[in-house]
């Protein structure tokens, strides 16, 4: 898939392709010149890679980590430390990035299968668990990210965005 946005009046940003392989994912930016040459390689699960609303980051389970990447700069920003990752996702404005893996006996140790972190450093926000994802995303926020709704079994949560964004 393409990665990159623009207003029209700014100039074109760099072609940016993203081509999923089996166990890898690897980042063209040189298409101009028909280099098929990577500029960056990451290993990946066969889960899906997901890009940041704005373009600018992605998202790529592996088997024991998710990494994050710039699309700018083309390396790696940071990794978490979470393992057999399935699902993720990026809140509206990218303040925000979730993952979701099987329940696993650890859990009730770390605080859950579900993780919420800052999309830009990585920093935990809070954890939770959830058995299935019959319906991805469980979670899920307004617009403006001011409001958040989790959705669990016969239940809606609200949550409001506070001042120090927790």
């Amino acid at each position: 898939f393409f990665i990159g946005s623009r207003a029209m009046s700014e100039a074109p940003s760099p072609l940016r392709l993203i081509v999923r392989e089996k166990a890898s994912v690897k980042l063209l930016t040189d298409l101009e010149s028909k280099n098929e040459t990577p500029t960056q390689q990451w290993s990946c699960s066969e889960h899906p890679v997901v890009a940041s609303n704005d373009g600018n980051m992605i998202a790529i389970p592996g088997k024991s980590e998710v990494i994050v990447a710039l699309m700018a700069d083309k390396k790696t920003l940071y990794t978490l430390k979470e393992k057999n990752v399935r699902h993720v996702l990026f809140s509206p404005k990218d303040t925000y990035i979730v993952t979701w893996r099987s329940r696993e006996k650890e859990d009730n140790q770390t605080g859950g299968n579900v993780g919420i972190f800052e999309a830009k450093t990585g920093k935990p926000v809070r954890r939770y668990s959830q058995k299935s994802v019959e319906r991805w995303p469980t979670i899920q926020w307004t617009k403006d990210e001011k409001y958040c709704i989790q959705m669990v079994t016969n239940q809606l949560r609200l949550y409001e965005e506070k001042e120090d964004n927790q």
